[in-house]
């Protein structure tokens, strides 16, 4: 049953009044329709006005009145709305997070390569992008961000890395590493080809899988007009922040380092 918001008597004629003053002799026009409005249900308005010959509608807003034999036949109800809704005026546009002044807040920037089923766009800003070296613990899966002063003190530990500020279709951020030539500038096919992969996205859509038989990476460029990324960055900085949270090392007394000398 429809919850109803009040009483309104819609349409109605005046009551005739008789010449002889019998008006039990007169057919009485009724009302053609009525809208219902009220906190309670149809059935339970009905009950409590207690409709029937003879008697009048109670609980009524102030200022409106009926006829008497009105029966409840003769309600109908309709939702709780002064006005027909427009659909189309309340629909979201593609744009609507900046019509009402939102901002995704990134909570979490994931540090890892595109997914092999992902088309991706690397930032074109270089101010989005890191070099450095990095502390990479293989069986974790995890990347550590050193302090400078670090460096000297943990050889054939460290390895230089780059981060490109990337993007996907669906609008997830995150830090892309690759591995830099080392000292004599090697670099392995894989490193090579992601590398240049991410040069690539700089200016359009790629998608990246690994060919084991090549021993490189596989790229591929979207065919499609698709549409620029939105990037809606302000500061590299808090996204570095936010990416390694708890994932910086500035002392020898970390615990990750003191694991490595075996010390707990």
């Amino acid at each position: 049953m429809p919850q109803l918001q009040g009483l309104l008597l819609v349409q109605s004629r005046q009551r005739p009044t008789p010449p002889d003053g019998t008006a039990d002799e007169l057919e009485i026009p009724r009302p053609q329709k009525f809208i219902v409005w009220s906190s309670i249900s149809a059935a339970e308005e009905i009950e409590n006005s207690h409709l029937g010959k003879g008697e009048t509608m109670k609980n009524l807003p102030d200022g409106v009145g009926f006829e008497k034999n009105i029966q409840p036949d003769l309600l109908e109800v309709q939702p709780g709305t002064r006005g027909k809704i427009d659909l189309e005026g309340l629909r979201l546009s593609q744009d609507f997070h900046s019509i009402i002044g939102v901002k995704k807040a990134l909570l979490t920037v994931p540090v890892k390569k595109p997914d092999r089923q992902w088309f991706v766009r690397t930032h074109p800003d270089t101010a989005f992008q890191l070099t450095t070296a990095v502390l990479e613990l293989k069986e974790e899966q995890e990347i550590y961000l050193l302090s400078k002063d670090l460096w000297t003190e943990l050889p054939g530990e460290i390895i230089p890395k780059i981060f490109f500020t990337s993007i996907n279709r669906q609008g997830v951020v995150f830090l892309w590493p690759i591995r830099l030539p080392g000292e004599e500038g090697n670099i392995d096919d894989w490193n090579r080809s992601a590398l240049e992969a991410a040069e690539m996205a700089r200016s359009g859509w790629i998608r990246l899988a690994a060919n084991r038989s090549l021993g490189a990476y596989d790229v591929f460029e979207a065919t499609g007009d698709l549409p620029e990324p939105e990037w809606n960055l302000t500061e590299f900085q808090d996204l570095v922040n936010t990416a390694f949270k708890g994932r910086y090392i500035e002392d020898l007394e970390h615990p990750v380092l003191r694991r490595l000398r075996g010390e707990i």
